[in-house]
């Protein structure tokens, strides 16, 4: 079951990938709460960990 910080971060994932720390930024939490709920949400199912020149970041998972 979806709790409601990982809700919150799957509504910001549904516009656009995002990393860890646009996620704390946006919702008002530790860099580090962000990265634990997006571990979880992509362990889960639910969201993709994406790799790209500049990082990496977490996109909504779409099968």
């Amino acid at each position: 079951m979806i709790d409601g910080t990982e809700r919150e971060v799957l509504d910001l994932l549904f516009d656009r990938p995002r990393s860890p720390t646009e996620i704390a930024e946006e919702l008002g939490v530790s860099v580090q709460t962000a990265s634990r709920t997006l571990r979880s949400l992509a362990d889960d199912g639910y969201a993709a960990e994406t790799r790209g020149g500049s990082g990496h970041g977490y996109k909504r998972y779409e099968p």
